[in-house]
């Protein structure tokens, strides 16, 4: 809204109003704008033609009705001009008119914060891109929405904004929902992949054992997440099922994500290991990209691992590891461009230090500089002693390229949730050097590559449309002519499809590249190409009104040449069900999943989801013909708990190999298998 304002001529006699033509027109001599920062050049670039002119209230008004649009347009949705005042000097030397625009570009002066009944309300106030005595952005608004919403102990989200129609004050209304966030919860554990006998009997034989985990997403109410287990789990030897009594563990994790009321957070865990006197521990300072518009990020992190490794060929543990593994890690980052598309570039240091330790082996041991002489073939007969320690000291560089746009939508990966699907591409390149000049075993180049992508196709939900124009393409059907005979008489058969109502795809896809090639051999490896992995995924989302979905998932992973032993396995938590999780190894492997998904009853606290799936997957050694397909069918129910935090999905299946060597399996598990 323009108010106008004439003022009083500076001259004995009354001044004609300035807003009605003069003849003649006095000139237009200056412009004084007050409260106008952002596109303070571009509005001087609209009214430059019109200084030193003959006065023209009407090319004025467009010049400050056109600048208004462009402060809205950019975000700045209360953006105004509050007041225009003109003072007129009819005669002598500086005889004109003088012209001073007062304008509001819309500042917040209040956020209230409602709906909270554990989180504190500083801690909310903390994740919004939102101040008071700022001016009010549009984005900031929707993505501090998306920010909310990715927090674990919180369900629904809306934040809204209205300016006082007097004052121009912006007021923003923050609405959110407290979600349980306290889940104790107790399993019992095998001690192995598989056994013969019941459950029941396995309890009584002491092959299974239990687990009590408790865990507080909002400890408190202050937004930290703290994980507590306690694990009491039979103790095998290492190669054998030999029970050698019980053991007990600890483990302590937790997640502090703003530190000292920043922006930086601060990650830890410490485990102990079943049957290892080497404890995991790591800390982690991280100031993440929290924004599309942020600039820069830093991460430090070090650690310290220990775990049990073994090497499996053709369903036959050859033998197991104790691994011990040091690392210290930092990066910074920094972006360049426009949130909607951006440059990041930066630098980081590796510091990583690993030995090995022979528990177990199925195969002659010999000593590892001949092992290092055989070919991969020969080294699945023989087991290395004495491995040496490997060090790697890597300085390396990285350059990522990111174009991603949010929008909202219900029922892709959680049941009934609004989610944040970010369409779009990043792909990233990190190259990496170490040499024995500063404490590495070798001399070696490190390189990463990937490439992520999502795609989206069809008529998304009126209600979760994208909050940005998105290219769409709407079929209204297929049609098929055929016609016969080409004469005088003429028929025709028509097949029309039509998709439904609520007809949207989501396609998204993954390749990366690692590789490391060393041209000083040093203690470990030989010249050339090592450590070779290539993992290539792609997914299919095809949903029909909200309600059913067609979901697929395609994925290879490749590995060669490794340093150490590797391999992938194929099973039951690998994606193909119905298969011990160990049952199949292999360097290479091959994935194709589909499931139908259909949800069946929808309350305000639960959400049923019935699923039909198949599953097949080959994996093998070297030779694809060598390998073997798998197959299960099976069908399942998912739960969403939309009341508790971070609303997980309680997933039963039942899956039926193809393989009649094995029989019928049932898994219980949490969120969607892909």
């Amino acid at each position: 809204m323009l108010v106008l304002l004439s003022a009083s001529s500076l001259t004995a006699q009354e001044a004609a109003s300035p807003w009605e033509p003069q003849q003649p027109r006095l000139p237009l001599r200056t412009v004084t704008v007050f409260g106008m920062s952002i596109f303070r050049a571009e509005f001087e670039r609209y009214i430059a033609p019109l200084i030193e002119e003959p006065w023209d209230p009407r090319l004025f008004q467009k010049a400050v009705e056109a600048i208004t649009r462009r402060y809205q347009e950019a975000g700045y949705r209360f953006a105004r001009a509050e007041r225009i005042k003109v003072t007129t000097f009819e005669e002598g030397l500086h005889a004109g008119h003088y012209v001073t625009l007062y304008f509001d570009e819309g500042w917040i002066t209040e956020i209230s914060i409602q709906g909270l009944s554990r989180t504190r309300e500083e801690v909310i106030r903390k994740q919004l891109l939102l101040d008071v005595g700022e001016r009010f952005f549009q984005p900031d608004l929707e993505e501090s929405e998306r920010i909310l919403r990715e927090k674990k102990y919180l369900g629904e989200v809306l934040i809204t904004a209205e300016a006082d129609p007097v004052t121009n004050n912006v007021r923003v209304l923050v609405l959110v929902e407290d979600l349980w966030s306290f889940l104790p919860t107790v399993r019992l554990v095998r001690s192995g992949d598989s056994g013969e006998g019941s459950l029941l009997d396995r309890i009584r034989d002491g092959e299974v054992g239990v687990q009590l985990t408790v865990q507080d997403y909002n400890l408190f109410g202050t937004g930290q997440d703290w994980r507590f287990q306690l694990r009491w789990e039979p103790h095998t030897l290492p190669g054998t099922p030999e029970l050698r009594g019980h053991r007990g563990r600890v483990a302590l994790e937790f997640h502090e994500p703003n530190l000292f009321r920043s922006r930086w957070q601060l990650d830890g865990f410490y485990h102990q290991p079943s049957d290892l006197d080497i404890d995991s521990w790591a800390l982690r300072l991280h100031r993440p990209f929290y924004s599309l518009r942020s600039r820069w990020s830093f991460e430090a992190r070090i650690g310290e691992e220990g775990f049990r490794g073994n090497f499996r060929y053709q369903g036959r543990t050859l033998r197991e590891w104790a691994v011990r593994q040091e690392e210290r890690f930092v990066q910074g980052l920094y972006a360049l461009g426009t949130p909607e598309a951006q440059a990041r570039l930066g630098a980081w240091m590796l510091v990583q230090q690993r030995s090995d330790q022979l528990l177990f082996s199925a195969l002659p041991v010999i000593p590892y500089e001949a092992f290092r002489r055989l070919s991969e073939r020969d080294q699945k007969r023989f087991s290395p002693e004495g491995v040496p320690e490997r060090r790697a000291v890597v300085l390396g560089g990285t350059l990522a390229w990111q174009a991603i746009q949010f929008v909202r939508d219900i029922n892709v990966d959680l049941l009934g949730e609004v989610e944040d699907l970010a369409l779009g591409e990043t792909a990233s390149v990190s190259l990496g050097v170490g040499s024995q000049r500063w404490g590495s075993d070798r001399d070696a180049l490190h390189l990463s590559t990937a490439l992520r992508f999502r795609r989206r196709w069809g008529v998304a939900e009126q209600e979760f449309a994208p909050q940005r124009p998105q290219p769409q393409v709407q079929w209204t059907g297929v049609a098929f002519e055929w016609t016969s005979p080409p004469a005088r008489r003429r028929s025709a058969a028509r097949i029309e499809w039509r998709p439904p109502e609520g007809w949207n795809a989501l396609w998204s896809g993954e390749l990366t590249l690692q590789a490391a090639y060393a041209w000083t051999g040093g203690t470990i490896g030989a010249t050339g190409w090592r450590n070779l992995s290539l993992r290539a995924g792609t997914r299919l989302f095809l949903r029909f009104r909200t309600q059913d979905a067609l979901v697929s998932r395609l994925q290879l992973d490749l590995v060669g040449n490794p340093d150490r032993d590797f391999n992938w396995n194929l099973g039951n938590r690998t994606g193909l069900r119905g298969y011990p999780s160990t049952a199949f190894d292999g360097n290479f492997r091959l994935l194709w999943n589909l499931e139908l998904r259909r949800v069946f009853w929808t309350h305000r606290w639960f959400v049923l989801q019935g699923a039909a799936f198949l599953d097949q997957g080959v994996i093998g050694w070297d030779r694809l013909p060598d390998a073997r397909w798998k197959a299960s069918v099976g069908v399942g129910v998912r739960v969403g708990v939309k009341r508790l935090s971070s609303s997980p999905i309680l997933r039963l299946d039942l899956a039926i190999p193809w393989d009649r060597a094995y029989g019928w399996t049932v898994t219980m598990e949490t969120g969607q298998p892909f």
